[in-house]
């Protein structure tokens, strides 16, 4: 009994911890953003508050109060509004953010926090991709994890409120199929282990209340009730499920997206802010890396600058540092063409910390 009171305690520990890095975005509920881009047909402009010259936006891009959107003849635009959960059709001409989307009465939950530890292809650990420090809305999650070289069997066993299961299977994904339902607000881990190695991987997840689920699914049919494109819509959904720390049902709607071939660079961005906030550093590198490139065919430069500066904080956590600076580097280069005083500074300060180690 002992033993169980303390493996709850970590487990709880463990993912409140976990939690806390899907912190606000900003302290101040008046920062946050208003409202995001869901359509941009053609040459969408956008001009951020403090700053004076406009540049190219794209889908996925998020607006503040203060900003300035411009679109001239024949171009379409539409943002969906944080507040309200309605979209706006932005007008020709220039336009502010606050004259379409109203404030947030509260600040949104953005991936925050330090990156993971990265993962050698020649683990012993058959490292786990999900559910990994999530919350969940499925009571029947298939759990995914890394094969292991030379493996043929994986024991999974899941423990926690009412639960105590265990399964082996040859392949590397499976779903909890227990004849005891996962309860609504119990915590759970989960561990892997292959039969080959005595190294076991374990990972901690919880099922939302009932409550939080059904406000979760009011608010996902809201938005699929309005006349958005699915991709809008996908990505004002993988928000709502940020907000409510479920990363592993974000990760999911957004590799939907990913295998229907989008070019949103906003889109494999998330992914990698996901993907570094809980370890799988492999994951990260590679969507960062997608989202540049699609952000260079958008001519978006807030994009690449944005993609740039996080990649290199993937590399600064492999100790790549010469990498790390690089893309800082680039990143600088690129806000010193949009006039983002602020990023620069912060940059020139990353920079220095770098070259003195």
């Amino acid at each position: 009994m002992k033993n169980r009171v303390a493996i709850a305690f970590i487990i709880t520990t463990i993912l409140s911890a976990v939690n806390s890095q899907l912190a606000i975005a900003q302290s101040n509920p008046n920062d946050s953003p208003i409202g995001k881009i869901v359509e941009a047909s053609g040459e969408v402009l956008l001009q951020r508050r403090g700053t004076t010259q406009f540049h190219r936006t794209s889908v996925g891009t998020n607006l503040y109060s203060g900003d300035l959107l411009k679109l001239n003849r024949g171009i379409r635009a539409i943002v969906f509004c944080y507040e309200n959960r309605q979209s706006w059709r932005v007008p020709e001409g220039i336009s502010g953010a606050g004259n379409g989307c109203p404030p947030t009465s509260q600040a949104i939950f953005t991936p925050s926090g330090p990156i993971g530890p990265t993962r050698s292809t020649n683990s012993p650990i058959p490292d786990i991709i999900s559910p990994r420090r999530t919350a969940i809305l499925n009571d029947k999650p298939t759990f995914r994890w890394y094969p292991v070289a030379g493996a043929t069997s994986y024991i999974v066993r899941v423990s926690g409120t009412g639960v105590n299961w265990e399964q082996e299977v040859s392949t590397t994904e499976i779903v909890y199929a227990s004849d005891r339902p996962l309860q609504p607000g119990g915590i759970y881990s989960v561990s892997v282990k292959a039969n080959n190695s005595p190294v076991v991987a374990q990972e901690v997840f919880t099922l939302l209340k009932l409550e939080d689920a059904q406000r979760v699914l009011t608010e996902i049919e809201a938005v699929n009730r309005q006349d958005l494109p699915e991709e809008g819509k996908t990505l004002i959904v993988a928000d709502i499920y940020l907000k409510n720390k479920l990363i592993s049902e974000a990760t999911d709607k957004l590799e939907y997206l990913v295998k229907r071939e989008t070019k949103t660079a906003a889109v494999y961005y998330t992914l990698g802010e996901l993907y570094g906030q809980i370890g799988l550093i492999d994951l990260a590198l590679n969507n960062y890396l997608q989202a540049i490139e699609l952000a260079k065919t958008a001519n978006d430069i807030e994009a690449q600058a944005q993609a740039k500066t996080h990649l290199a904080a993937v590399y600064n956590t492999m100790g790549n540092f010469k990498e790390a600076i690089n893309w800082l580097t680039q990143a600088k280069t690129e806000y010193e063409t949009l006039g983002y005083q602020q990023q620069i500074n912060e940059i020139e300060q990353q920079l220095q910390k770098l070259k003195n180690q």
